[in-house]
């Protein structure tokens, strides 16, 4: 089991791709360029540390929906390989279901939420 009380080697979360970006411009290779410099800023900062890369989250709108959510995630994908080691991409397919799980087909509810957290808490080693 890893140290909770050391953060250099604390699994990292990376969801630092804003919404509004995603939706005016998902074809664009600044989020992927964007991208893959946090992530190498984390692994600078981090090195013994275990960084996911997480991909958009299912939606009804905006960067999260169909082919948009796609390109991004495909994105995002690219700059977690391109960094390597110890960065992972993960794919959030099916953590949630728009319909159910969000106030408006994008914000989580409290029980999204819960969802989102069980599922990351998943990939952590025992």
């Amino acid at each position: 089991m890893k140290n909770i009380d050391d953060p250099h080697t604390n699994p990292i979360f990376e969801y630092s791709v804003q919404r509004n970006v995603l939706h005016e411009k998902p074809n664009s290779p600044f989020i992927q360029a964007t991208y893959q410099t946090n992530l190498g800023t984390l692994v600078s900062n981090h090195p013994n540390a275990t960084i996911y890369a997480m991909g958009v989250l299912n939606a009804t709108s905006g960067g999260g929906a169909g082919e948009t959510r796609t390109t991004i995630n495909g994105r995002i994908s690219a700059a977690a390989t391109a960094v390597g080691s110890p960065v992972v991409y993960v794919d959030t397919t099916g953590w949630i279901d728009p319909a159910t799980d969000t106030s408006d087909g994008v914000h989580p509810t409290a029980a999204g939420q819960l969802k989102i957290r069980d599922a990351m808490i998943a990939l952590l080693p025992a």
